[in-house]
């Protein structure tokens, strides 16, 4: 393929007389030893067979090895991110201000204009994970979460204080037991040592009379 060229319109740049015809094609890429396809997507000219990637081509065509990028070094991609942003009720410059990276860095991630650092991926993970996180990462930025975001922080953290209610008691629960079982047990082993020790002054004293 050619390299990228803007065009004004259909006319081919290259001939100025065939018009410029979309194609999408298959190419086989490979990135950290992955491997696998993206579609490119270019235009030939009906009369003089040029092909040729105009600006918006050749941004998606970037866009799209740059997703398969995030993907072979086990990134979140694009959409994953801007799922999650949308899914917490965070605008772009919200989520930039909050993980950093600049105030586009979520819109580049988002458009897979560019890929996050491993870092970055991280902690977009352990706030997906959990989303006090959020909160906690907001009160080290000194920043407020807006009414929505915190809406969501808030339920999550019931939901899971809900899922987690009945192992914690079952937890104590058997903490009880074992307590109840271990005073059961001292009291046993007192009772016995002092039946023996009982025994032992029965003897001793039995000795005694028989001896006077």
């Amino acid at each position: 393929m050619n390299p990228p060229l803007q065009t004004q319109n259909d006319t081919c740049p290259a001939c100025g007389q065939g018009n410029l015809m979309p194609q999408t094609q298959q190419n086989p890429v490979s990135h950290a030893g992955h491997h696998g396809s993206v579609a490119m997507q270019f235009s030939v000219c009906d009369h003089c067979g040029s092909e040729l990637a105009d600006t918006a081509q050749a941004l998606a065509n970037k866009r799209a090895m740059q997703a398969f990028k995030k993907q072979a070094e086990g990134l979140l991609g694009g959409a994953e991110i801007r799922t999650y942003r949308k899914h917490m009720k965070l605008r772009q410059d919200t989520a930039a201000a909050l993980f950093g990276g600049g105030k586009v860095a979520f819109s580049r991630y988002e458009s897979d204009d560019i890929i996050q650092s491993t870092a970055m991926d991280s902690l977009l993970r352990l706030c997906m994970a959990m989303p006090t996180n959020l909160s906690k990462l907001a009160s080290l930025k000194g920043l407020q979460l807006p009414p929505e975001t915190r809406n969501i922080v808030n339920s999550h953290s019931r939901d899971q204080f809900i899922k987690l209610a009945p192992l914690v008691q079952k937890i104590l629960d058997q903490e009880l037991t074992e307590k109840r079982k271990h005073s059961a047990q001292s009291a046993s082993n007192d009772s016995s040592l002092g039946a023996y020790s009982q025994a032992g002054k029965t003897v001793e004293t039995s000795r005694w009379e028989r001896a006077a």
